[in-house]
């Protein structure tokens, strides 16, 4: 868990993770701001890293997830974009 004010909402500083190269799940990496956060597993403390890993069950889902985290992140810091910018996509669509 990380509070949404410690997102890094810039967009260069997130990584798409694909679901091939030894990776069973698709998902993304969010750089957090102000240090490290601690990654915790039943409750005891893991280890600490400068990012947040969210693994998706689909790939489709990876731009819907980043997009709404995104958002929320840009809502608790009171920094979201100005009016009709909301609505662009989040990243760059790459075509097969």
């Amino acid at each position: 868990m990380v509070n949404l004010g410690r997102i890094d909402t810039d967009m260069s500083h997130v990584e798409i993770i694909p679901d091939k190269d030894g990776n069973e799940f698709p998902g993304f990496k969010v750089k957090t701001k102000s240090g490290k956060v601690d990654i915790l597993k039943d409750g005891a403390k893991q280890k600490e890293m400068d990012y947040v890993e969210i693994y998706l069950a689909e790939r489709k889902d990876v731009n819907k997830a980043l997009t709404s985290l995104m958002f929320a992140a840009q809502a608790a810091q009171q920094t979201l974009p100005a009016e009709g910018a909301v609505n662009q996509p989040v990243g760059e669509v790459k075509k097969q």
